[in-house]
């Protein structure tokens, strides 16, 4: 290995320096990441304000049970996912070192961030498969893709629970589009409402509701479009 291959480079008047990112949970938080807050709520509220009450007691009941269990695991997968620090092991002394900086790559330098299995950003001997996120601005071990969702880098060390994650929201998304197509169907049947009932503003408001459940149902299509082909391919990286 040359030493030319290992020299570091420097800060320039073009090339601002930044604090490595720790995980998805360091601020600033991405607008996609707080989108995926909104819409864990909008669905939560939709599915037991709404649809859910459209169903059977004990249907409503058990999917009720189901869906809450859902929801639980996939916050939980989520939060796990965006704390998640799947920096190179090395690259760990450096990032949680506060008076290191590391400088943005600079072109101008170097041709690459990691040649010869050298960072000269971190300025450490990477493994096959490292690459420095641009946005974490840290190696990452088995760099599959930096995740807008989870504002966070998906690696070797987090790849498993990324993927188990995306498949339980798949089955969530799957029951809810289901739900989603009875609700829509129960607001043009005929049915004789009490307050006593649980849904009788939803008949009230027939209009509101059915724009809001189709509304819901697009965005379960997208969701079954855009992850059923992730998990079944196993393929997320642009690469």
């Amino acid at each position: 290995m040359t030493r030319a291959s290992k020299s570091k480079v420097t800060p320039s008047t073009t090339n601002s320096i930044r604090i490595p990112r720790r995980n998805g949970l360091q601020t600033p938080f991405h607008i996609v990441q707080i989108l995926s807050w909104v819409l864990v709520i909008f669905f939560t509220v939709m599915f037991y304000g709404v649809e859910n009450l459209t169903l059977p007691y004990i249907i409503s009941i058990a999917l009720g049970v189901v869906i809450g269990l859902i929801l639980v695991v996939l916050v939980f997968l989520l939060f796990l996912g965006a704390h998640k620090d799947p920096a190179l092991e090395v690259c760990l002394p450096h990032i949680y070192d506060k008076t290191r900086v590391v400088p943005e790559f600079d072109r101008t330098q170097r041709p690459h961030v990691i040649m010869d299995n050298y960072c000269c950003l971190c300025e450490v001997e990477v493994k096959l498969g490292t690459k420095h996120c641009r946005l974490c601005n840290k190696c990452i071990e088995g760099y599959d893709h930096h995740c807008k969702w989870l504002n966070n880098c998906v690696g070797s060390k987090n790849y498993k629970l990324f993927i188990f994650a995306v498949g339980v929201a798949v089955v969530g998304i799957l029951i809810m589009t289901a739900v989603s197509v009875f609700a829509f169907i129960s607001t043009y049947v005929p049915i004789e409402t009490t307050p006593a009932s649980g849904a009788w503003w939803m008949y009230e408001y027939k209009l509101e509701c059915r724009l809001l459940i189709v509304f819901k149902f697009c965005l379960e299509l997208t969701g079954i479009y855009l992850w059923i082909p992730l998990l079944w391919y196993n393929y997320t990286s642009p690469r």
